[in-house]
């Protein structure tokens, strides 16, 4: 009980201590107000360079990309040009179960 309301006030407290600083920088204020907190938080913010990420992301070979797609896509023609062959089958199952539940129902 006690770790229960521990945790409760834990996160009210998280809640209401970043509405608090929010406002107290601008955030809830005028369009002005928030204009100049979005640029004093981009000017604090060290943004790297896009070559930065670009660096680090591992890009999947487009042969490799080209092939799962293509396996993806003629997976899934597969399958619905399936159901769409077994279609009468679950449709004569459904009315049959629909008629054994009414008749079940009935009696």
């Amino acid at each position: 009980m006690a770790t229960l309301f521990l945790k409760s006030a834990l996160k009210i407290g998280i809640g209401g201590g970043a509405v608090f600083l929010t406002f107290q920088h601008g955030v809830w204020g005028s369009s002005r107000d928030g204009a100049a907190a979005l640029t004093r938080v981009t000017n604090t913010l060290v943004i790297p360079d896009e070559k930065e990420y670009m660096d680090q992301i591992r890009l999947p070979d487009s042969n490799a990309v080209s092939n799962w797609v293509r396996v993806k896509w003629n997976c899934g023609v597969k399958m619905t040009c399936n159901f769409l062959n077994n279609s009468p089958e679950h449709a004569s199952d459904l009315c049959s179960k629909t008629v054994k539940y009414v008749q079940d129902k009935i009696q």
